[in-house]
């Protein structure tokens, strides 16, 4: 079974050294770990390696049908919608793998809303590829509990080497009965939407959220790139981690301050929520580095009593 494999270089490395068929790399995102070498092994075995933008060529679909000739398009991370037009060139059509397990979280980053939204379980979805994101038959299923204190940093390398077993796994059933192959539509009860997180998502909003939805936000953001913030006074503050705490004796007149108002005592760091106070544990403060809760209460006391907004 010949593969033209759409998406991120992780698991095109992974399956060309479980030596499956490939005959089409096309890479979205970059991973400095694995970007050159999949590009390197490529070369070697003489494999075209293409980036997002050809699929948009005139000539990709009659390209890819003509040249490379797949069996299977197969798509696992891919930052865009594949064509329809490119997807009928492949006598068994697309299959995507999916971060979630669907309908539930459908879009482009199941792994933060997953954690903001308070789920108890996610998981991987081998599913047919259509006109609709995420919207096809399903193949193959499995879940994955989330931890208590699971954040995207932890979330995201679980989901992977699932993404790669449940791959592995759709394929040996492809390879077996083809088009064939038992699935079962997508349920209409419980879709939901996972869309992909912007700076509006990571703003941390304090006059409205609860202390354990804010919580879990922050551990949501957790990941290089994103981080739950604020501004205070004019200062990007970014929070990476914090925990539900009790306001030291002594200072409980700062529990009627309004939510997002920042104080300092003890040399502890805290934040009001609507409904209890929040510790600070490791932040950024204008990009600068994270920095444990001793280092930002050094940095912090100017900004005592001051308004995250």
């Amino acid at each position: 079974m010949k593969i033209a494999y759409f998406g991120i270089p992780v698991h095109a490395l992974s399956l060309l050294e479980k030596g499956y068929n490939i005959c089409l790399v096309v890479l979205t995102g970059f991973e400095e770990e694995h970007t050159w070498k999949i590009i390197e092994q490529c070369s070697e075995q003489g494999i075209a390696v293409k980036s997002p933008k050809w699929i948009r060529k005139k000539n990709s679909a009659s390209t890819l049908k003509e040249y490379y000739k797949p069996d299977l398009i197969l798509s696992m991370n891919f930052s865009r919608k594949i064509p329809k037009r490119l997807l009928k060139t492949a006598p068994l059509g697309g299959i995507n793998i999916h971060p979630s397990l669907l309908p539930r979280l459908r879009g482009a980053n199941p792994y933060f809303w997953c954690i903001a939204n308070g789920e108890k379980e996610t998981g991987v979805s081998a599913h047919f590829m259509t006109s609709k994101f995420d919207s096809g038959d399903i193949i193959l299923q499995q879940s994955l509990r989330l931890d208590a204190e699971e954040t995207m940093g932890t979330l995201i390398p679980k989901i992977q080497n699932l993404m790669a077993q449940v791959s592995q796994e759709t394929l040996t059933l492809l390879d077996k009965h083809g088009l064939r192959v038992p699935c079962r539509l997508q349920p209409k009860e419980g879709v939901s939407e996972a869309p992909k997180v912007a700076m509006e998502h990571l703003q941390i909003k304090w006059k409205q959220k609860q202390r354990h939805q804010i919580l879990r936000h922050i551990r949501a953001a957790n990941y290089p790139n994103f981080g739950a913030f604020n501004f205070l006074n004019n200062h990007h503050f970014t929070i990476w981690k914090a925990k539900a705490a009790t306001i030291p004796a002594g200072y409980e007149n700062n529990l009627n301050l309004e939510p997002g108002k920042m104080v300092v005592c003890d040399s502890q760091l805290f934040i009001i929520a609507l409904d209890g106070v929040i510790q600070i544990l490791e932040g950024d403060i204008d990009f600068t580095g994270k920095r444990n809760s001793a280092q930002l209460v050094n940095i912090s006391c100017v900004f005592s009593g001051a308004l995250c907004q």
